[in-house]
């Protein structure tokens, strides 16, 4: 009587996945890195997805083509951001906003210009995030968009916090929190930054 074979165990986490993951999964992520990042209840919606690589393995940053925010019946509101074909989404309580941008480079003079007295900002991004000075500035340029969109200074004092997650840093005034992640893309489009602001 022949011994009996095994077949071998199925491996639970693969190293890459055998396919793109789909909205659901990277909206899953991104919506458990807020509540780890920022412990308020936001829920985030990524669409499409399906070339964005998982949202821990960082990367690079898509202007805003529009921006809006709906109050919903609970009481909760919803934000969200378009550009370069990706809809971001974020619903809460509080004041929400949310903005998705692209890495584009420019001369380092045009950067100080645009950011202004937030370009000492990029500078402490990109050596916290070992991110090019490109995506550093618009990350954090994304994060002055996302103050823009509910009509807040941009001229507010902002620092960011010390890193917790890959990908990801939270830039903070006062209770105003504004958590960012930068992501590539496995297509030839550019890399993408998500920013989600929130004053819970």
């Amino acid at each position: 009587m022949s011994a009996p074979s095994i077949a071998p165990a199925p491996r639970p986490f693969p190293e890459r996945p055998a396919a793109p993951p789909g909205p659901s999964t990277v909206s899953s992520a991104v919506t458990a890195a807020l509540h780890d990042l920022l412990g308020v209840e936001l829920t985030a919606t990524v669409r499409p997805t399906g070339d964005l690589v998982p949202v821990d393995w960082p990367a690079a940053a898509v202007p805003a083509a529009s921006a809006g925010r709906r109050r919903q019946p609970d009481g909760a509101s919803t934000a969200r951001a378009t550009g370069d074909g990706l809809t971001l989404e974020v619903t809460g309580a509080g004041r929400l906003a949310c903005d998705v941008a692209a890495v584009r480079p420019r001369p380092l003079g045009d950067w100080e210009r645009l950011l202004a007295e937030h370009a000492a900002l990029a500078r402490e991004a990109m050596g916290l995030a070992g991110e090019r000075h490109d995506t550093a500035a618009c990350r954090t340029d994304a994060v002055l968009r996302c103050l823009r969109a509910l009509r807040l200074p941009t001229s507010v004092p902002l620092v960011i916090a010390p890193p917790r997650r890959p990908g990801w840093l939270v830039y903070v005034s006062g209770t105003l929190r504004v958590a960012t992640l930068v992501v590539r893309r496995r297509s030839e489009l550019p890399p993408v930054t998500l920013a989600f602001l929130t004053d819970g």
